[in-house]
C-alpha cells in the first residue's frame, strides 16, 4: 500500500524525519512510502542533518533529499510580494482567505527563520511557493504508483499530513 507522508513546518519536519528513521529501520523503502517536507525556516533541513538525524545523513547523504522531498518556503520579501499581489491580481485566489489589514503588517523583509507562530505569513509564504510544493508532492505520488505499478498494488494511496497547530507554517496549512 503506497503511503505519502507530508511533514509542514519545523514540527511536522521532526515528526516525518522520525517517521522517516523508524520506517527505513522497519524494511519499509521508498516503493511503499514517500516524504515531502514544507518549512519556511531556512535553516530547518540543516538544523535536521546535524541535529537528531546526523547518523541517518552519515549512512544515508540523502537520508531527506533536499531536490525531491524538502520545500522551502523562506527566502522572498512578504511585504514587496503583497504589495505586487495588490497591485497585479484582484482575482487571486488568496484574495479569499488573506486579510489584507494583517497582510500589510508583514515583515518588510527577507523572511529566513520561519513565519514565527504568524498563520497568515506562514500561509501567504506556501501560497507563494505553491509551484515548487505541488512539484513535490506530484512527483512523490507519481513515484509511488510507479512503484505500486511494478508490484501490481492497486491500493488507494494513503496521505498522511504532520505538523503542530501552534506554529506559523504547519498551522496556517493545516486550518
Amino acid at each position: 500500500m503506497p503511503y505519502l507522508i507530508v511533514g509542514l513546518g519545523g514540527s511536522g519536519a521532526q515528526t516525518a524525519a522520525h517517521l522517516k528513521r523508524i520506517l527505513a529501520r522497519r524494511g519499509m523503502g521508498p516503493g511503499e512510502v514517500r516524504f515531502v517536507f514544507i518549512d519556511t525556516d531556512e535553516t530547518e533541513y540543516e538544523n535536521l542533518k546535524k541535529g537528531a538525524f546526523h547518523r541517518d545523513f552519515e549512512m544515508n547523504s540523502k537520508f531527506i533529499d533536499p531536490s525531491t522531498e524538502w520545500v522551502n518556503t523562506a527566502g522572498m520579501n512578504p511585504q514587496d510580494n503583497f504589495r505586487r499581489f495588490v497591485k497585479e491580481d484582484s482575482q487571486h485566489p488568496f484574495r479569499r482567505w488573506l486579510s489584507v489589514e494583517e497582510a500589510k503588517l508583514f515583515p518588510d523583509q527577507v523572511i529566513r527563520n520561519g513565519a514565527g507562530a504568524w498563520r497568515q505569513l506562514g500561509r501567504f509564504m506556501f501560497g507563494w511557493n505553491v509551484s515548487i510544493v505541488r512539484e513535490r508532492l506530484r512527483g512523490a505520488i507519481g513515484s509511488l504508483f510507479a512503484d505500486a505499478q511494478v508490484r501490481n498494488d492497486t491500493s488507494e494511496l494513503r496521505v498522511f499530513v504532520l505538523g503542530s497547530i501552534a506554529g506559523g507554517t504547519g498551522s496556517s496549512c493545516l486550518f
